[in-house]
């Protein structure tokens, strides 16, 4: 369950479409961040890029700290 109003799309191949109208961008993208790689974010694109922007910067910070460097900040 993503969100209390969605409707689920059920297809052959095995994937399921979920729809549903959310207030925030930033809280959907915060839970589909938890999902990793098996969600697809098809619409809306500024939700894609939130997301794509969301992994890009913890990859970024997690590949350039230091366990040292993280318990100084």
């Amino acid at each position: 369950m993503f969100h209390h109003n969605q409707t689920t799309t059920l297809h052959s191949d095995g994937s399921v479409i979920i729809q549903f109208v959310a207030n925030g961008s930033l809280e959907i993208a915060n839970h589909l961040f938890t999902w990793g790689n098996t969600v697809e974010i098809v619409e809306p694109h500024s939700l894609r890029e939130k997301l794509c922007e969301m992994l890009e910067a913890a990859f970024q910070h997690h590949k350039a700290t230091t366990i040292s460097d993280a318990l100084n900040h």
